[in-house]
């Protein structure tokens, strides 16, 4: 997020999209993405399982290939 000051108007928050292409993140920001993915997961399809354990069947199946 963003301010910008906009003159006569005041402040304005503004949302800018960012890429989640791998190539465009650095490391710090691709390893929150992906837990933050794993966290979803979770929570709406597997509450049974950890976050750690829906990313270890993602790099399996990617290990498969």
């Amino acid at each position: 997020m963003q301010s910008i000051d906009l003159p006569g108007f005041g402040k304005l928050d503004v949302s800018v999209a960012q890429s989640i292409a791998f190539d465009e993140m650095d490391e710090g920001a691709f390893r929150e993405l992906y837990q933050g993915i794993c966290r979803h997961i979770c929570a709406r399809y597997w509450p049974t399982l950890t976050p750690e354990q829906v990313a270890d069947m993602a790099e399996l199946m990617t290990a498969a290939e």
